[in-house]
C-alpha cells in the first residue's frame, strides 16, 4: 500500500512558500531583478561583442520592433552610431559596449548629436550601468538610458 504524503506536512510548508513570494515581490519593488538562465546566455553574449557587433545587435533588435535603423557609426559619426525611426519618430543612439560605468561624455555627445540630426530623442544604450552623474545630467537634458537590466527587458 502507497502512503500518502502527510497533510500537515504540505499544511506546514505552504506558509513558507508564501512567504517566499511576498518576499520576492518585496525585492523586485526595491529594484531587485531576478534573472533567468535566458538572460544570463544574453548578458555573456553581449559581453563578449566588439563595439561594431553590439551596435549590429542593437540594429536588429530595434528592426525587431518595429523601427526603420540606419547605422552612422564610426568616425565623424558626431556621437551618434544608430538612428531609428518609427511613425514620424527620430531617435539618436549611442550603443555603448562597456565593463564599466558609462560616464557624462557619452550624455554629452548624445545630446548633442540629438541637435545635429535634428531627432525627437536621444538614448545611450549600455550592457552596462551609468554613472549618478551621467544620471543626473541625462535627466536634465531629456537622454533616456537604457542600461544591463532595462535592456534585458527589451531582449
Amino acid at each position: 500500500m502507497k502512503r500518502r504524503p502527510d497533510i500537515f506536512v504540505h499544511i506546514l510548508l505552504l506558509p513558507f512558500g508564501f512567504m517566499f513570494w511576498l518576499f520576492r515581490g518585496f525585492l523586485r519593488g526595491l529594484g531587485f531583478a531576478f534573472v533567468s538562465p535566458k538572460n544570463v546566455d544574453y548578458l555573456h553574449f553581449m559581453d563578449t561583442l566588439t563595439g561594431e557587433e553590439f551596435e549590429e545587435f542593437l540594429g536588429e533588435l530595434f528592426t525587431d520592433y518595429g523601427y526603420s535603423v540606419f547605422w552612422i557609426g564610426g568616425q565623424g559619426d558626431q556621437g551618434c552610431d544608430l538612428i531609428l525611426e518609427k511613425d514620424d519618430l527620430i531617435i539618436v543612439v549611442q550603443a555603448k559596449r562597456y565593463m564599466q560605468a558609462v560616464g557624462n561624455t557619452s550624455v554629452q555627445e548624445i545630446y548633442a548629436a540629438k541637435a545635429h540630426y535634428e531627432a525627437d530623442e536621444a538614448w545611450v544604450v549600455t550592457n552596462s550601468y551609468f554613472t549618478d552623474s551621467a544620471k543626473e545630467l541625462a535627466e536634465s537634458t531629456n537622454v533616456w538610458l537604457v542600461d544591463r537590466d532595462a535592456l534585458l527587458t527589451l531582449i
